[in-house]
């Protein structure tokens, strides 16, 4: 049997492929602190009553910096960009017409939705309730590194999309994009 989410709380494994019935993760590996640094790694961690998560020790290291940028992202799970990705991210949006509805549309949902956030002395994040409302986070949470970006989830709602993928679907979905390796 595959081991999900529950199986590894409180221990740091990054995702290496999912393949039918198994999930595979590994040992999440240090990076040096920089913008051009991937972020990877899943972690699950709890929300306190005041709405704030400890922040994975792996990946504050890869940050160039403690300041951070949270947004709404797309099924239900919270985006989290260094100060310099954000900008670079934001910058795309802006410069999209305004004359456009989708344009306003996603303009709303990931400009509008934006705070800035700092990593507490005690390594954890504040999420604002709306956004806390928006991902549905309750208490147990999953954090995971995404490239140039963090995800934060509701531990069963990222059960519920993630784990619902099976191995020929992720193929299909896997080859619209072979182009770019």
């Amino acid at each position: 049997m595959g081991r999900g989410i529950n199986k590894v709380c409180g221990e740091k494994w990054r995702f290496v492929a999912k393949i039918p019935y198994k999930t595979i993760y590994s040992p999440a590996v240090d990076k040096t602190a920089g913008s051009g640094c991937l972020l990877n790694g899943g972690y699950c961690n709890t929300l306190d009553d005041k709405g704030r998560i400890t922040f994975p020790a792996a990946l504050q290291r890869a940050l160039a910096d403690d300041k951070l940028v949270i947004t709404r992202g797309v099924e239900q799970c919270l985006w989290v960009y260094t100060s310099e990705k954000w900008r670079s991210f934001a910058e795309k949006w802006e410069n999209a017409s305004p004359m456009l509805k989708d344009v306003r549309r996603m303009q709303r949902h990931f400009l509008g939705w934006a705070s800035e956030l700092e990593i507490d002395k005690s390594s954890r994040i504040a999420i604002p309730q709306t956004l806390r409302e928006y991902a549905g986070l309750k208490r147990d949470c999953f954090v995971l590194g995404v490239g140039q970006r963090i995800e934060i989830w509701d531990a069963a709602v990222y059960k519920a999309v993630n784990e619902g993928e099976d191995g020929e679907s992720f193929a299909l979905a896997a080859e619209q994009f072979g182009e770019l390796f």
